[in-house]
C-alpha cells in the first residue's frame, strides 16, 4: 500500500524467526521519524485510510452491520442449544 518505511533489510530469517540480528532504538527512532516527517502521497493515502476505518465503524458501516449480524447469529444458534 506503500505506507511503511523500511527500518532495516539485511537481515536473514528462518523459520523460528532467528535472524540473530537487533535493530537499535536508533533506527526505530529515524524510521518513525521518516514515518511522520512524511508529505504528499503517503499522507493522502494515510487520511483516506483513516477515513475509510471511522466510516466502517458508524451506524449502518459495514463493520457495525456484520458484528450486529454475528452476534444475531451467535444468539439464534444459542437458543437451539
Amino acid at each position: 500500500m506503500g505506507l511503511a518505511t523500511e527500518v532495516r533489510i539485511d537481515y536473514r530469517r528462518d523459520f523460528r524467526m532467528d535472524s540473530g540480528v537487533t535493530v537499535s532504538s536508533k533506527e526505530i527512532g529515524q524510521g518513525i521519524r521518516a514515518l511522520m516527517e512524511e508529505s504528499g502521497e503517503k499522507r493522502r493515502k494515510m487520511g483516506k485510510l483513516r477515513d475509510i476505518s471511522r466510516n466502517v465503524q458508524k451506524e449502518r458501516g459495514s463493520s457495525h452491520v456484520a458484528l450486529g449480524e454475528f452476534l444475531k447469529d451467535v444468539s439464534a444458534n444459542m437458543k437451539k442449544a
